[in-house]
């Protein structure tokens, strides 16, 4: 990814937070909804927002905030991926 590791980890843990139902932690939007790759990164996943079941592995999670541990924990390089092909398909 050709961001810097504070806005990777950022735009990680936005992700993981918009794909569990959370709200934004800053403001009315998520911090990955800045950059114009967000639609597709929406498109992509949206189906698995809120639904408290990891997209990768379909493993289910009674908590959200565990949804969001494990996404950040297992499934960064598979969420850096699509961000990633979501970039280069906006630029």
């Amino acid at each position: 990814m050709a961001l810097n590791s504070k806005d990777r980890g950022k735009i990680l843990h936005s992700v993981a937070r918009w794909l569990a139902g959370l709200k934004p932690v800053f403001g009315s939007k998520h911090y990955f909804e800045k950059y114009s790759y967000s639609r597709c990164v929406i498109e992509k996943l949206g189906a698995y927002r809120g639904a408290r079941e990891c997209p990768f592995c379909h493993k289910k999670f009674r908590r959200i905030a565990a949804l969001v541990t494990h996404l950040i924990k297992f499934h960064s390089e598979e969420l850096e991926e699509i961000l990633e092909k979501c970039r280069e398909e906006s630029s």
